[in-house]
């Protein structure tokens, strides 16, 4: 039986409007595999590890990982990402997303944000990990899905806190690079993770104006990958704040126990 486990990043856009969230679901035994296939291409290439954002500007002002001999290598910079989105394809089963924007709890009161809501990072977990139960469900796998988050997003320990008590496990927090000088292996799905948030963040910026005829070429890769992208607005979240509700009222008073008249 498959162990499910999901992998999830964050991305915030220069204005701060949106915040995303985004993951990619598969077997632990495909993301091992998916490990092995990631490391050696990058390492084709002279890279540790895979930053999107500074992917994106390489040729012109490399950082870290990147150096001068990507400067004006927009081939190499194409082929490169080229195969690391058919590695992402062939391993990853689901895709999961939601765009929120920043100022959509504003409607929600500090008690409720307190205690459903307590921050944009643990939203987004809140309602992916709803998205992966009812996939997985309607798919018939046995175990809920292993989550795991970048280390060091911010709010981390709200996402945590949450998701523990509402599911009733704790998600696991890991890098998403090597730091060989503490023994310590990234999680390389957050790195193919952090490409999908990347690419959903650029697609957000386009509010207000004309829709391309062709959208940008990583994400229409991306998209061929199952599931869904979910925009999540101040209705929204009304609706899912008076869910939670009734959902933690039976838990504290299960139909049978006498409580519900």
């Amino acid at each position: 039986m498959a162990m499910l486990t999901a992998a999830f990043d964050c991305s915030k856009d220069k204005d701060r409007k949106y915040f995303v969230m985004a993951g990619l679901v598969s077997s632990a035994d495909e993301w091992v595999s998916f490990d092995v296939e990631w490391r050696k291409r990058l390492a084709s290439d002279g890279l540790a590890y895979f930053h999107m954002h500074r992917f994106a500007h390489a040729t012109v002002c490399p950082q870290k990982p990147f150096d001068k001999t990507w400067i004006g290598q927009e081939t190499r910079r194409k082929d490169l990402l080229s195969d690391l989105l058919d590695i992402i394809k062939s391993h990853a089963w689901r895709k999961v997303a939601c765009i929120l924007p920043v100022n959509v709890l504003d409607t929600i009161t500090p008690d409720a944000r307190r205690y459903f809501f307590p921050s944009l990072i643990a939203t987004a977990g809140s309602l992916l990990w709803t998205e992966i139960e009812t996939w997985r469900i309607r798919e018939k796998f046995r175990y809920r899905a292993q989550m795991i988050f970048e280390q060091g997003d911010e709010h981390r320990g709200t996402l945590v806190d949450l998701l523990t008590n509402s599911t009733g496990s704790a998600p696991i927090l890991q890098p998403k690079k090597d730091d060989l000088s503490k023994g310590i292996l990234g999680f390389t799905p957050l790195q193919a993770a952090d490409i999908l948030a990347y690419e959903i963040q650029k697609i957000s910026q386009l509010e207000g104006r004309p829709m391309p005829e062709c959208f940008r070429i990583p994400y229409e890769a991306l998209d061929r990958i199952p599931g869904d992208i979910r925009l999540f607005t101040d209705t929204g979240a009304q609706i899912q704040l008076q869910t939670l509700m009734v959902n933690e009222y039976f838990k504290a008073h299960p139909l049978g126990s006498g409580g519900v008249h």
